[in-house]
């Protein structure tokens, strides 16, 4: 339940105002493997359901769509600050997700921070 209400959450922060876009970029740093790759597979299903293409970046930096997904641990320095700078605390437990909604002018950054695997699958 917990995984669904992340994946709607993210598709929602997405779509509310991307449907007229017709692309989501991914940033996702951890091999996608296990829980991980799971949770990746959930949500590209998700977004790909609402008829909006998805592309992936190798780094933040390289993501240049209106829309972005930043995924990853709290353990990486890039995902904490940003999830930080949304003043939100970092996940502190194994499988806690935070999700934070970064807006840069026309740009809408959506960073999924796990505690751990199983928190970033959810």
């Amino acid at each position: 339940m917990r995984f669904l209400s992340g994946v709607l959450l993210v598709v929602g922060f997405l779509t509310s105002g991307a449907l007229a876009q017709e692309e989501v970029q991914i940033v996702w740093s951890q091999p996608a493997d296990g829980p991980i790759a799971h949770g990746l597979r959930k949500l590209t299903e998700a977004i790909s359901g609402r008829e909006v293409a998805i592309t992936p970046a190798e780094t933040a930096e390289q993501a240049n769509g209106s829309h972005v997904i930043i995924a990853g641990l709290a353990s990486e320095p890039d995902v904490a600050e940003r999830i930080t700078s949304c003043g939100l605390p970092l996940p502190e437990h194994p499988e806690a997700l935070c999700i934070g909604r970064i807006r840069d002018g026309d740009q809408c950054t959506v960073v999924l921070c796990g505690g751990g695997a199983i928190g970033l699958m959810y």
